[in-house]
């Protein structure tokens, strides 16, 4: 999971107390949290932000000890969904880099063909 502090001057909820915070904020997973309202969603241990390996699991977080409670079959699955979410990402990614690179040619070969039909043009006349 991702963590980021982030400040913000207009004030942002918290997922867990919908108050707003023009403080820093914690985010995580895509939601907004309070910093005395990120905790472990096993056993509430105040997780900070810079110290603690936060785990994702059902788009909550979790410590590294709850987590290691976790069955080991479980604990494998979500490793493999993680790397095949991180695969996707990246074949994604690539898709995209190939998509703007071939429209790119396209464009460039359009204004190639642009400029041999008004050199055309202008030698003609």
């Amino acid at each position: 999971a991702v963590v980021s502090t982030q400040s913000t001057g207009f004030g942002v909820r918290c997922f867990y107390c919908d108050n707003r915070s023009s403080m820093q904020v914690i985010k995580v997973l895509n939601k907004n949290y309070c910093e005395n309202h990120f905790f472990c969603s096993g056993c509430d241990t105040l997780l900070e932000e810079q110290k603690s390996k936060v785990i994702e699991m059902d788009m909550k977080p979790y410590c590294r000890h709850c987590y290691d409670k976790f069955p080991s079959d479980m604990r494998r699955k979500l490793l493999e969904s993680a790397n095949a979410a991180a695969k996707n990402r990246k074949a994604t990614i690539k898709k995209d880099k190939d998509r703007k690179a071939s429209l790119k040619k396209k464009k460039d070969e359009k204004k190639k063909a642009d400029r041999e039909i008004v050199n055309a043009t202008q030698a003609a006349s």
